[in-house]
């Protein structure tokens, strides 16, 4: 995996049709903005990082959320 810090506005190119903007920057979340070209097939992929233990309460909402 290839991390890139980035700070708001800074874009990411990926191949030469898709562009990540990052838009806002919050605590616990981030904002991000994808442009591609009309020809390529939209796909997404969202990652969840949990910081700290997971109560049993929570762990069936988050393993819903990611699909588990």
């Amino acid at each position: 995996m290839l991390v890139v810090p980035c700070d708001v506005q800074d874009v990411v190119r990926i191949g030469d049709s898709v562009s990540v903007v990052v838009l806002e920057v919050f605590d616990d979340h981030v904002r991000l903005g994808v442009t591609s070209a009309d020809q390529v097939p939209e796909y997404q992929e969202h990652t969840l990082y949990v910081a700290g233990a997971v109560s049993d309460e929570h762990s069936d909402d988050i393993c819903e959320l990611v699909g588990t």
